[in-house]
């Protein structure tokens, strides 16, 4: 649902940018901070933190960050995105 959500976003955003462009698609420059919440699939290792007495790990991350582009000409940008974030400690089980 999520995945279909922001990939729906992004066409919307595509669109409004090109019908805008008036066929000038790569002319200016974006950037901007961003939130991400990226969701984590960790089956394997939250089995060997439990096989230590470990708890097990959060099932998302939240990531602050941010990037931009900008227009060198002929139609070609150069940009980056970074991002970073942090989940809590592993704690020992109190079970």
């Amino acid at each position: 649902m999520q995945q279909k959500s922001i990939i729906l976003v992004l066409i919307i955003m595509m669109t409004i940018n090109i019908a805008c462009a008036d066929g000038k698609f790569f002319r200016g420059g974006a950037g901007g901070f961003e939130m991400i919440n990226l969701p984590l699939d960790l089956p394997k290792i939250d089995t060997k933190l439990n096989q230590i007495s470990l708890s097990e790990l959060e099932d998302n991350i939240y990531l602050t960050g941010g990037g931009g582009w900008g227009n060198v000409g002929n139609n070609i940008r150069i940009g980056g995105y970074g991002y970073g974030g942090s989940i809590p400690a592993i704690n020992s089980k109190t079970d």
